[in-house]
Parts: C-alpha cells; structure tokens; sequence
C-alpha cells in the first residue's frame, strides 16, 4: 500500500504494516477500519522485546525526551492519571480547590479527587470541548490548582489560561496526553506547570505501558519522582513476558484481516445516548487506596520503554502524518449539512471529532459499522455528575463522533470515510425527519 502522506509517494521510514491489500481473503468479509492502530507492528513490538542494543530503561527514556523536547525535567509515569495526581498533591491540601473540566476522560477526575482537594469542575464551552473560559474565570480565586485537558490534541491558549482570575493557580496540570509532543507545545509551560502524555491504548503515542510528564522547576520534578517511586510496585521477567504478550496481542488485533474478522464476530455494542438525570455520587473508591488500578503502580518494562523511545524517534513523522490527515478530513467536510466540523489545530490529534445531533448519531455509528468504518464517542458523561449545571458538556457528550486517524492512512482512505460520513448522515436525518 503506498502511503499517499509523502510528497514522494513514498511509504514513510517508520514501518507500519497493518493495512497491506489481502487479495482474494479481503473478499470473504468488508475490511473495518479501526477508529484507532499502534503506530508500530508486531515485528517492531518483538525486536522491542529483545536484550539487544541500548539500555532500556525509563532514565534513559526521560533524558531521550529532554533532548528531543528541549526540556530537562521530563518525568516517567505509570500512568496520565497517576502523574497528574502526583503534581497536584506536590502543591494542594485538603482544604484547598482543584478546578477541572466536565467534559473529559473521567480517570483525570479519579485523579483530582485522589489528593483529598474539593473537586470544582467547569462547563465546556458553548460551541467548543474545552473549557468555557470566562466561567473557569470567574472560578478562580482563594487557593486553588488548575487542571486544563486538551482533548483530542486542541490545544489551549495557554497564555490566558491560569492567569485572568483573581488569583493565580498553586499549579497548573496540562493533560496532553491525546497529542504527539513537539517542542512548541512544551515551550508554552511556565514554571508552576505540570504536562503529561499518555502511552496508553488510543493515544497517538500508544506505547503499551506508561506516560510521560513534564515539570516546569526542578523541584517538581524531584517531587514527582519522590511520589512515583515509593508507589510503584516491583517488576520482574514475568511481567516482562506479560507485557510483550499484551502488547503484541493488541497490535496484531489491529491488523486490518484480523480487526475486521474478529469486529464481524463481534460488533461493537451501539448503545442509544441517553440523558438519564439519575446521578450516583462520586465513586467510594476513588478514595481507597486499595481499590487503585495497575495503572497507579506498575513500573515500565524493557518493551513498553523501547517502543516509547521509538514512538520518540518518530514524533516528527507521526506529527506530521496527523496533521494532513487532520486537514484532509476538514477540506472534505467542511460545510456538510447537519455535521459540526472542529476547528483546524496545529497540534496532532489522536481523533478526528465532528458533533452530530444527538437523536440520529447511535444510527449514523451503525451505518458507518456497516460500510466498514468503526467509530467511538469520548465521552460519555459521567454518572457522578448531575447534568444540570454543566448543560454544555452534557450536550457534547452526545454529539462527538471520534473519527479514525492512523498515520499510514492513505489520503484516498480520509476520502472514503467522508464519503460514507456523508451517505449516513444523510440517510439519518432522512429517518428520523
């Protein structure tokens, strides 16, 4: 398969095999595109696995980003969630206000209300999945901590955020961790700020295993590491051979033969949007520390580390390949009646995210599942919360519909997807009207 990215139609130097035509076996099923796919195959994940070459080990790891990046005070994580948790402690105290987004991945909340601090979450914005910046505004004052996510790889005016209310955050948490890090976007933090990037299933740095903070001072970076190593817990060879496993399971998974097979045997549950304004509470487990997930304790193991520092190597081209395939999509559906189309970024997104109206997007999924296109919908809003005062990201949590971008995707492929976009939107609305 070409890679149509390359101004010399050439396949980029990174080798991302998934996706190869299958001849006559692609004609017993429709071949699904996953909404997601390892910028790595499996070849890579076993070669990653070998005892060969440089030491892997997340030292190594935190001083190869430091040079990459041009900062020197990255900070190797279990997990997005635990770094952010971690910096947050570094600065708040029990009497003391974390403000948050309510439309995000609901392990940054887990996250917030792990420090003991007030959580204090704010509406998205009336047009837009970040934060309604007037109301995050008006929220901060008296001693508080300041998380801003920025979802799906749009980026904030980080300038402006933390700094037009009455007083200035403890810290400031950049949740990155859907992006592809570049140096300009690290070269917007200050000195009270804390950024991560996830290494996790989904993310466009998908590694296996991990996450990567970066810290503004010194002494948060000492602060974290403090906190991360009194909880991470020992490994050993058996996980070694764990994480290679999963690692190259999932990979494989991802192959377009073997995604699409195993999706045909098993579709994806659909299941309709609802507003149900019936509201649980805030998880009990979320102040247990028992109850923590692996992803709070569990160290980096020679594979996850050896393919973080390749996902690193290649950055630029992943970056790159994100962008144009970011642009394509919005050359294709800007102006589509009945589709919110997101702004153009200058920063790599993990998704292509457009809005739908609510009523018609769970058959628009179906349709596009059934043309050979998956989709998924971040996020769901979330049952602890009540939808009534935060109405904005209540209402996102229905419209998004996370389109597939993976940076082997030939253009002709965005093409497709558009196209098919086009015909289900319109057979909806034809339904529903």
């Amino acid at each position: 398969m070409r890679n149509a990215l390359r101004k010399d139609g050439r396949r980029p130097s990174f080798e991302i095999r998934p996706g190869l035509r299958l001849g006559s076996f692609a004609n017993i099923f429709r071949l699904v595109i996953p909404p997601h796919r390892p910028a790595f195959g499996v070849g890579r994940v076993v070669l990653s696995s070998l005892p060969l070459g440089e030491n892997r080990d997340i030292r190594r790891l935190e001083e190869a980003y430091a040079q990459a990046m041009g900062c020197v005070h990255p900070v190797w994580l279990p997990s997005a969630r635990a770094g952010i948790c971690w910096a947050l402690r570094t600065a708040v105290g029990p009497g003391d206000r974390v403000l948050g987004p309510a439309f995000t991945c609901g392990v940054v909340h887990e996250a917030i209300v792990r420090t003991g601090a007030t959580m204090d979450l704010i509406d998205a914005a009336e047009d837009d999945f970040l934060v309604n910046e007037e109301a995050m505004a008006r929220s901060q004052n008296g001693r508080h901590a300041l998380v801003v996510c920025e979802l799906y790889g749009h980026t904030h005016n980080l300038e402006s955020a933390g700094r037009t209310g009455s007083s200035f955050p403890l810290i400031r948490i950049v949740d990155m961790a859907m992006t592809v890090p570049q140096p300009a976007l690290l070269q917007r933090l200050r000195r009270d700020d804390f950024a991560v990037v996830s290494f996790g299933i989904g993310k466009s740095m998908y590694a296996g295993w991990g996450a990567m903070g970066f810290a503004g001072n010194e002494w948060l970076a000492h602060d974290v590491k403090k906190l991360r190593d009194s909880t991470l817990a020992r490994g050993g060879f058996g996980l070694r051979l764990r994480r290679t496993a999963e690692i190259s399971l999932r990979t494989l998974g991802h192959y377009s033969a073997i995604y699409s097979l195993a999706k045909k045997l098993r579709p994806p549950k659909l299941s309709k949007n609802s507003s149900d304004a019936h509201v649980e509470g805030i998880p009990d487990a979320w102040s247990d520390a028992k109850s923590m997930a692996a992803e709070w304790k569990m160290p980096s193991t020679h594979p996850d580390c050896a393919l973080a520092m390749w996902n690193l190597k290649h950055a630029g081209l992943l970056h790159e390949a994100r962008l144009e395939l970011a642009l394509r999509y919005h050359e294709n559906l800007t102006g589509t009646e009945g589709l919110i189309c997101p702004k153009i970024s200058r920063s790599a997104l993990s998704h292509y995210t457009v809005r739908v109206a609510p009523e018609i997007r769970t058959r628009v999924r179906k349709l596009l599942f059934e043309s050979g296109i998956n989709t998924i919908t971040l996020w769901d809003f979330p049952r602890y919360l009540d939808r009534g005062p935060f109405p904005n990201a209540s209402r996102r949590s229905l419209e998004v519909l996370n389109l597939p971008i993976i940076p082997t995707m030939p253009a002709s492929r965005i093409d497709r997807i558009c196209e098919n976009l086009r015909k289900c939107l319109d057979l909806a609305r034809t339904e529903s009207s």
